[in-house]
């Protein structure tokens, strides 16, 4: 008997043997977010939760959490009488991540550099390290989320909570959409670079700089994955 797609993606899944989180449902729900990164479960994936539960060897409950977790990140949507499915980011949604998360960045960036406290570029620079070692391993999973991790802690280096409380809870989805433009990049080579260019600006204590090096960077991301998504659909049409 053939395999319906459901079994084939879900037997994709990786194993939670050797993952140090701290409860079953967090384990679940990076799985799964690794699956939806790179392309192993993708748009409009019906997700049941049994299925899941038994691939991974844990209760209905702790996939439940995962997934209310994900949707909550807007990267799952919940039909009522239908089930949960994934998403799919069109070119629209694209956009508009990457502007709202430039206008905060931009604020977040112009803060700490008129603070200019050297302890919090000090902070910055042990991101741009951890950088540096991935990029030795040319992971992308690994990359989208340490380039996620700097640019969470610039915005929570700005001291402006409700600032960062908008941009955590779009976090998920600048994931996304960092690993997805990264895809398009030849190799993770200059990740640190291209971070060391915003702390640099950020030293020179001109805060104008550093907004424009920061939305230059964010821009240049967003410019690679919709060029690429709009090459794509032009060769489904063709």
């Amino acid at each position: 008997m053939s395999q319906t797609p459901q079994e084939n993606w879900i037997k994709s899944l990786p194993p939670l043997r050797g993952r140090m989180r701290s409860t079953l449902s967090e384990n679940v729900y990076q799985a799964l977010m690794e699956a939806i990164l790179q392309g192993r479960l993708g748009p409009g994936e019906h997700l049941v939760e049994q299925s899941i539960a038994d691939q991974f060897g844990v209760s209905r409950m702790a996939v439940r959490e995962a997934i209310r977790r994900l949707a909550h990140d807007g990267l799952v949507e919940v039909v009522p009488n239908r089930g949960t499915f994934t998403v799919e980011f069109t070119s629209r949604d694209i956009e508009e991540i990457f502007d709202l998360r430039a206008i905060l960045e931009e604020k977040a960036v112009r803060l700490v550099t008129e603070r200019g406290r050297r302890s919090d570029l000090a902070l910055l620079e042990e991101v741009i390290d951890e950088m540096r070692k991935i990029e030795q391993l040319d992971d992308r999973i690994a990359a989208a989320t340490v380039d996620t991790r700097f640019h969470q802690l610039l915005v929570d280096l700005s001291d402006h909570s409700r600032l960062a409380r908008v941009w955590r809870s779009m976090s998920a989805q600048i994931t996304m959409v960092v690993y997805n433009s990264s895809s398009y990049y030849r190799d993770v080579g200059d990740l640190a670079q291209r971070h060391q260019r915003i702390v640099d600006a950020m030293r020179n204590g001109d805060p104008d700089l550093a907004a424009m090096t920061i939305l230059d960077h964010i821009r240049v991301g967003g410019k690679y994955l919709l060029a690429a998504i709009k090459q794509d659909q032009q060769l489904e049409k063709n």
